[in-house]
């Protein structure tokens, strides 16, 4: 592995600050101690808004609510040309900006043609289910509005219904239209002039982040966190990060996975032999996988034969 010189940041504030609180903070930070200039904050929908982003000043490129917000909704029944399975993008809208406090919105939408597929098919399921649940209903039920909203759950504006004399109800035709249309497509907006392809890319790499926050919770166990001081806080959340950072530089030089990588070195054995009233350590036979590891680790072979 080649040698590098890495600088390790990490930003603890207290549980009950607010991520869009955080944000000025760690940007300011980002471009003190590691000189960067420009920042381009990337997000999820639902974190922060473009209109807070535009109000900072700063770069983004986020995903919006595909719902809820009359030019997004229009935006999305817009058609992208595909050939095959996998995502594509396109430039649908741009909104110009003042040309000093506020930039340029491009707005782009994307597919993800498995995951369409994917949506379609469970659209259909769930219209199934809740015509079959409601109709088995009885009118007369009691607490019938309650038992109609737990059955429907986050599917209820796919249907209308009255429960004033009983129960009746309809497919809401304009509401299942839309997310028939809308099924796996997502909206960035972004205030950089990149190709589509590029800002579907550097949005699409949230999911290794989100990657690295899994292995925090379940791997790496950052918490619970049961300390008395800030600092020792600080310290447990440092070693947590720095061992994703391990994990991190383990798959960057080895092409693998940092838990096939572990794996293997862990069928390294030795055994302890005497021979002759002498003690030796006689180590196993190195496969091909774990002398690329070593390797790529830049990491010497451990000896054949140790004597005591």
């Amino acid at each position: 592995m080649k040698e590098q010189n890495l600088q390790v940041l990490v930003f603890i504030w207290p549980g009950n600050t607010t991520d869009k609180t955080t944000l000025k903070e760690a940007v300011k930070n980002l471009k003190k101690d590691f000189n960067i200039r420009n920042t381009v904050f990337v997000a999820d929908r639902g974190l922060i808004t473009a209109d807070e982003l535009d109000d900072k000043k700063y770069d983004y490129i986020i995903a919006t609510r595909r719902r809820r917000d009359s030019l997004i909704e229009q935006l999305m029944l817009k058609s992208i040309e595909t050939t095959e399975n996998g995502l594509y993008a396109e430039k649908v809208h741009t909104e110009e900006g003042d040309g000093k406090e506020k930039k340029d919105r491009h707005y782009i939408l994307c597919i993800d043609t498995d995951t369409r597929k994917g949506r379609l098919e469970a659209l259909k399921r769930i219209r199934h289910d809740i015509e079959k649940k409601l109709s088995e209903m009885n009118g007369t039920e009691k607490d019938l509005n309650a038992k109609v909203v737990k059955i429907l759950g986050k599917n209820k504006r796919l249907f209308n219904y009255d429960t004033s004399k009983g129960l009746s109800f309809s497919l809401n035709n304009e509401a299942w239209k839309y997310e028939n249309e809308i099924a796996g497509k997502f909206m960035l907006v972004t205030t950089k002039d990149m190709k589509p392809e590029e800002a579907m890319k550097q949005y699409k790499e949230l999911k290794d982040i989100e990657r690295a926050f899994k292995e925090l919770k379940s791997f790496i166990k950052v918490r619970p966190v049961n300390h008395s001081t800030d600092e020792r806080t600080e310290g447990h959340v440092f070693v947590c990060v720095l061992s994703l950072l391990i994990r991190r530089l383990i798959e960057r030089s080895c092409g693998m996975t940092a838990d096939k990588a572990l794996q293997e070195l862990r069928r390294l054995r030795v055994n302890e032999e005497v021979i002759d009233e002498e003690t030796i350590y006689r180590r196993n036979e190195l496969s091909d996988d774990q002398k690329k590891i070593l390797k790529e680790m830049n990491i010497e072979e451990p000896l054949k034969i140790i004597f005591s």
